[in-house]
């Protein structure tokens, strides 16, 4: 179990996790081997000033999809523990109404940083560096985000799902959208529709828009 041992002084608070799973099975998924595995095996991700980063809107260089949105520094901390739970989640078998581990990972971690989980999530699903299902349920946890006040990178996030290379992670963004938001979905799900060119996703994106005029 992921155990937190929070330590705070009058300046500075500190956060620690220890990232250190239940079962063996599951770290024995890691691709790597020999000391780095070690490594990872007793991580513990130090996040300091958690507050200070909350608010924080810094260029990264990453381009938005929304060009409204700026984009947001990510601390270090957050981008080590993203690459741990993707890293972890690869043989992770993802069920349709059943939530994963990874996504209840996910949501700790965005408790304590939102804006910088959601700006890394999308950097990610844009660079196609994550693999197509765990990006896919990665969408799946984003659409069931009901926090107004992250909405707007929640659909940017879900967006931005709908250009992945993945028919899957398409497919999942364009369900996810219209699930989370009717009035933006219908303006970004025509605009797939013109660039899809697979016709099953072209038929269940046409359903989607029909669904959401009527």
């Amino acid at each position: 179990m992921n155990s937190r041992d929070a330590v705070t002084d009058s300046y500075r608070p500190e956060y620690r996790y220890n990232l250190v799973r239940n079962s063996a099975t599951e770290v024995s998924r890691l691709k790597t081997g020999g000391d780095f595995r070690d490594r990872i095996n007793s991580m513990i991700l130090v996040f300091r000033g958690v507050q200070e980063y909350s608010h924080v809107g810094i260029v990264t260089g990453f381009a938005s999809v929304n060009n409204s949105i700026p984009d947001i520094f990510v601390p270090r901390q957050v981008e080590e523990h993203l690459d741990y739970l993707c890293m972890i989640a690869y043989d992770e078998p993802f069920e349709s109404g059943i939530e994963s581990q990874f996504s209840k990972d996910l949501q700790r971690l965005c408790i304590y940083n939102p804006n910088a989980v959601l700006q890394s999530l999308r950097t990610r699903l844009m660079d196609n560096s994550t693999n197509p299902s765990v990006s896919a349920e990665i969408l799946q946890w984003a659409s069931r985000q009901e926090a107004t006040a992250i909405r707007t990178l929640i659909v940017d996030l879900l967006s931005a799902g709908l250009r992945h290379p993945s028919s899957l992670v398409r497919d999942v963004a364009a369900s996810g959208l219209a699930y989370l938001d009717e009035d933006a979905a219908i303006i970004y799900l025509r605009q797939a529709l013109e660039r899809e060119d697979i016709p099953e996703l072209r038929e269940d994106l046409e359903d989607l828009i029909r669904s959401l005029e009527t």
